[in-house]
């Protein structure tokens, strides 16, 4: 993370000054410009999460604190432009998810579905290889996400939650 305070340029009305060196009054021809630190700084990070406010308040209301936690874990390892939810380099499976979240896998298996059931993930079946096929989660990116560029194809998996808001 990196915080920069905000400077604000400011003109400053030059007849009221005089040049150091010489002595004389600056004419109204010249311009001065000052620079001024602000009460307001800008904080950057290039790890973050982004929850949609009105996302947010809809899944306090609908899913219970222990659940919201488990949640906002998961959004905590949001990677690539499919918002798949990340063990460090790999995919989480419902073994590592379990671990991470410090819960059993059929709790994990529990959660996941209410989950699902609100909208607000997705378990998807993709090709590790020839014969082995694993399960992915993918978090709504109406919802949260850590990037700005989303995979259109997971745009088109979820319904848009403001839908979904708005029905309930």
């Amino acid at each position: 993370m990196e915080i920069k305070p905000v400077i604000r340029k400011k003109n400053v009305p030059v007849d009221q000054y005089c040049d150091i060196e010489t002595g004389e009054v600056m004419g109204s021809g010249n311009r001065l410009q000052v620079l001024e630190t602000t009460e307001l700084s800008v904080v950057t990070s290039k790890d973050f999460v982004m929850i949609e406010t009105d996302a947010l308040l809809y899944i306090c209301k609908m899913l219970s604190n222990a659940d919201l936690n488990k949640f906002q874990q998961m959004c905590a390892c949001l990677k690539t432009d499919l918002n798949i939810v990340y063990n460090h380099t790999i995919p989480h499976t419902r073994a590592t998810l379990a671990q991470a979240l410090e819960i059993s896998e059929d709790e994990v298996t529990k959660l996941c579905k209410r989950l699902v059931k609100k909208g607000v993930l997705m378990k998807c079946q993709v090709a590790k290889s020839i014969d082995v096929v694993q399960e992915v989660y993918i978090v709504n990116p109406s919802v949260a996400r850590k990037r700005r560029t989303i995979n259109n194809e997971v745009l088109n998996l979820f319904k848009d939650f403001r839908e979904i808001i708005s029905q309930n």
